[in-house]
């Protein structure tokens, strides 16, 4: 067992789209995580949730409703 097995943790919760840089193309990149990522450390935070990455079905607007769970959406890629 782990030596933080049991210990809470504090993080955030974002979605992608929210990270954005003055490299990014405004929507939301995976690398624009990276300076989340170290400010969430510089911070004292371990966790870092993002809302789902997958494709949506057709006429559907919510992320929780996607073709694959297993699947990230072409635009990330």
């Amino acid at each position: 067992m782990s030596a933080s097995a049991g210990r809470r943790r504090a993080g955030l919760l974002i979605p992608l789209f929210s990270c954005t840089s003055t490299d990014s193309w405004g929507i939301g990149d995976v690398g624009d995580v990276e300076p989340v990522t170290a400010w969430l450390a510089s911070a004292g935070l371990r966790v870092l949730q993002l809302l789902p990455l997958n494709e949506m079905a057709p006429g559907q607007q919510s992320p929780y409703s996607a073709i694959s769970a297993m699947a990230i959406d072409p635009i990330f890629i």
